[in-house]
């Protein structure tokens, strides 16, 4: 009976090293992983050149005049209407 109880033991810490070597090796490519994704999504966000850091409360009132003064030519055309066709031509400014 005593044989048989060592046995058990035996297979039971067994089975407890293997799972703990299995954690541990996951736990370092977990790790390793991680740091390359981080290392990589940093060098994605990187400014290169010769940027500057810019304030964008004091550039947003620049950019905002720029938007507001923009515009672009249109020139409209009607299509024909139902007597006739009109050749006129409307601009917008």
């Amino acid at each position: 009976m005593g044989r048989n109880n060592e046995q058990k033991f035996t297979t039971f810490f067994l089975l407890i090293l293997i799972l703990a070597l299995s954690l541990g090796v996951f736990t370092i490519f977990k790790n390793n992983f991680d740091a390359q994704y981080k290392a990589k999504k940093e060098s994605s966000q990187e400014v290169k050149g010769d940027a500057k850091s810019v304030d964008c409360a004091t550039i947003q009132p620049l950019i905002q005049n720029v938007i507001e003064n923009a515009s672009l030519p249109r020139k409209w055309y009607l299509k024909e209407s139902v007597k006739g066709t009109l050749n006129q031509k409307f601009f917008l400014n």
